[in-house]
């Protein structure tokens, strides 16, 4: 369920994107409505995904990656929009961290609900990968996952003083 989830909801932030998936401004005012099927960015979303689905039934190994890539290269020559740079590093400016927020009880509950949301997808990511890689143990238990979990937790730790999202690990990536 939660990787169908996360696949439906990345589907549609990529249809959206490409303009497939556009706001609802008829008269029905439902959520999404469908965009225009005839520009380019969908027939260069249609074209990758083909060549992708053929490379990946022909056993070509970083076939997504390869259509990605290969889709983001057609779309910056088709649409004439190539990147000045590549790389740009910016100022890194640590964050205050405020905690006044927490005397509030209504914040406990976002984070005990980000709590669960980020220990379910590392735990689903540790367990499934140690399962495909077969090395979960016969009582269930991952060796090493402790220290996926302390990373996890001071990466978050760390991205939270630098103002960005948390460390989100998950096997959909």
């Amino acid at each position: 369920g939660l990787i169908m989830g996360t696949g439906l909801l990345s589907a549609l932030i990529g249809l959206k994107s490409i303009g497939v998936v556009v706001p609802d401004t008829g008269p029905s005012h439902g959520i999404v409505a469908l965009g225009r099927l005839d520009d380019l960015p969908v027939y260069i979303a249609a074209v990758a995904l083909i060549i992708m689905a053929s490379m990946l039934h022909n056993g070509v190994k970083g076939a997504v990656l390869i259509g990605m890539l290969g889709a983001t290269l057609a779309d910056w020559i088709l649409n004439g929009d190539m990147p000045g740079e590549f790389v740009k590093l910016g100022h890194v400016t640590p964050h205050a961290v405020e905690f006044s927020v927490l005397l509030d009880p209504s914040s406990w509950v976002q984070v005990f609900a980000l709590l669960l949301m980020l220990l379910f997808s590392i735990s689903g990511a540790v367990i499934g990968s140690s399962r495909m890689a077969g090395l979960l143990s016969e009582e269930g238990t991952v060796p090493g996952s402790t220290a996926v979990y302390v990373v996890c937790g001071l990466g978050t730790l760390l991205s939270s003083l630098l103002g960005t999202s948390p460390i989100f690990v998950s096997m959909s990536a």
